[in-house]
């Protein structure tokens, strides 16, 4: 599992939020956190079934193995389709999206991954997961999915591995017990990624994670964010740069007319 603990912690100083955690990753982490690619996108065009009028247009761009990045733009651009054709919800209609593509696959046919894939190695937090929950508590929502006739030794380190997860996020304190509903709508943003946390993925994809948050949630959810990133690849769609831009390590990318373009 990708630990999101260990040597990416924020600091507690007095200064602002995004001052704290811009130096969360540290010097060797990330001098060795891009030696190659991890996503690609390639000339991909998306058009919506019984649409004339493409979404996305001709989106070429790639992103490493760690770091945050982040897409702006106007709402209706396409950040949250670019989304969904990542996390596997969606095929292109045109062009390949890659995850860890060599330079032979690059050059074939079989650079393309398929969406069954991305939708084993993307996690994906909603912009309002909360709509999204499965499970009434934070047991059934953790356990969803795991095999009920499972050994168990195999069921005891995924709930050791959980209990780091929810370590991590903030959530060590909060009763298995808890009913989702009741939570603020901060603490259901960081049930929704320690969950999607606890499947390791490769790729952590967040759909405008600070809206609808209060300060008070937002300057818990920052740093949060910014040690993941130290251990995973993150893309996040935001209207909300001013906390964010700050820990862009993997750059910051406007999507305009269809297509994807780097600001910084």
């Amino acid at each position: 599992m990708n630990s999101v603990s260990g040597k990416c912690k924020a600091s507690h100083s007095s200064a602002p939020s995004h001052q704290r955690v811009r130096s969360t990753c540290p010097a060797a982490v990330r001098d060795t956190a891009t030696p190659t690619e991890l996503i690609r996108f390639q000339h991909v065009r998306y058009t919506p079934p019984g649409s004339q009028s493409p979404i996305l247009r001709d989106v070429s761009f790639t992103l490493p193995h760690t770091g945050l990045a982040l897409l702006v733009g106007r709402s209706g651009s396409g950040k949250t389709t670019l989304l969904s054709l990542l996390a596997g919800l969606s095929e292109p209609t045109h062009g390949c999206l890659s995850l860890d593509a060599s330079p032979e696959q690059r050059s074939s046919r079989e650079q393309h991954t398929p969406a069954h894939e991305r939708l084993r190695r993307v996690g994906c937090v909603f912009q309002f997961p909360e709509r999204h929950f499965l499970g009434a508590t934070l047991a059934q929502e953790l356990t969803f999915g795991w095999p009920p006739d499972e050994a168990p030794p195999r069921r005891a380190t995924r709930v050791a591995a959980a209990r780091t997860v929810l370590a991590a996020c903030g959530l060590d304190d909060l009763p298995f017990g808890s009913r989702l509903t009741a939570l603020s709508g901060g603490l259901q943003r960081r049930v929704a990624l320690a969950v999607q946390l606890c499947r390791a993925p490769d790729v952590l994809l967040l759909d405008e994670p600070l809206a609808g948050l209060d300060w008070r949630a937002r300057s818990a959810l920052v740093p949060l964010i910014a040690r993941v990133s130290c251990r995973t690849c993150v893309l996040a769609s935001t209207h909300d740069t001013q906390l964010l831009v700050p820990l862009a390590s993997a750059g910051v990318w406007r999507v305009e007319d269809g297509r994807v373009i780097r600001q910084s």
